[in-house]
């Protein structure tokens, strides 16, 4: 069955507004998540695995099975995102591991693929970044134009400005900040594990404020590690979050009672202050563990006479 995808669009305030993004949570169930997670690991392949054929520099694709286990899932995202299954379907997954501290730089996917992107997400949270294309190529340094914090199980699926005229990426860090350009970071401090700290401390300390061993494969597929199951131990705040969730369901109340809202949630998500009201400590989504993101997409030209072994 056909999502309607504007039920999972995403709308931030401007200038963070990003046109043709959308956020499906837990797409796949836990159990879901941990046997690709199982099927992924056991691959002989490297950190990068392409499945479906390769990629050639010509800009085409030189097909390859499926394997067993991602087919189904490939179909069942082809079915679902109509953009994808009107570009012809997909044809091809790229799958990354993440571990925590690594990441992937501005890039774009460019014209070799259908412009709608899908990004399964497992294991360990994380926040993707979009950057405005400048003329000369690159980032350039310019900060993010917009920012999508993906939970565990989650599908992310871009296209318009968001694949034409930006670049995106992950930031090589431990911790991810949830900074104004996280268009979805209100729900985000509902639903996830969070931790206040205090960016001047961290800086004389020289550490990211992170104590223990976070990168557990339980915690990465979701297996209860803290307060809420999320792996992040005595640093959930679980009052903000709830706090901060009662904010969320007032939005759609009354304009009043949606100010309101919005004002305790910016008011949590900024983090506490002193009494000359300078801001003291904000808040941060911890890497978990090791993560997979899954890119489901249509590569729109296929070689018909090269094929690899076993492609039909």
């Amino acid at each position: 069955m056909v999502l309607d995808l504007e039920r999972f669009r995403l709308r931030g305030a401007p200038p963070y507004d990003l046109s043709d993004v959308y956020l499906v949570p837990d797409y796949v169930s836990p159990l879901e998540e941990q046997s690709l997670a199982r099927q992924i690991s056991a691959s002989q392949q490297a950190w990068v695995q392409n499945h479906g054929g390769v990629v050639h520099s010509k800009g085409f694709l030189l097909p390859a099975p499926m394997p067993s286990w991602l087919s189904p899932l490939a179909g069942r995202v082809t079915g679902d995102v109509a953009p994808l299954g009107a570009a012809g379907g997909a044809n091809h997954v790229l799958i990354n591991s993440y571990r925590p501290g690594e990441g992937i730089l501005p890039h774009s996917d460019g014209p070799l693929y259908a412009p709608v992107v899908c990004i399964l997400s497992l294991g360990s949270p994380c926040v993707i970044r979009f950057w405005e294309k400048r003329e000369e190529g690159g980032a350039g340094g310019l900060p993010p134009r917009s920012s999508v914090a993906l939970p565990p199980r989650s599908l992310l699926v871009f296209a318009g400005d968001a694949y034409e005229k930006c670049l995106h990426g992950i930031e090589e860090v431990t911790e991810e900040r949830l900074d104004h350009s996280v268009i979805n970071r209100r729900s985000c401090l509902a639903a996830a594990c969070l931790r206040a700290v205090d960016p001047t401390a961290a800086a004389l300390s020289g550490s990211s404020g992170i104590s223990g061993d976070r990168g557990s494969s339980a915690a990465a597929l979701g297996q209860p590690a803290g307060p809420c199951g999320c792996g992040g131990g005595a640093g959930c705040s679980d009052q903000v979050r709830a706090a901060v969730a009662v904010a969320a369901d007032a939005v759609a109340a009354t304009p009043a009672a949606s100010a309101e809202a919005a004002g305790l949630a910016e008011g949590l998500q900024a983090g506490a202050t002193g009494g000359n009201g300078q801001q003291t400590s904000e808040y941060v989504l911890p890497r978990t563990g090791e993560r997979f993101s899954l890119t489901i997409r249509r590569v729109l030209k296929v070689h018909r006479g090269l094929r690899l072994p076993g492609a039909k």
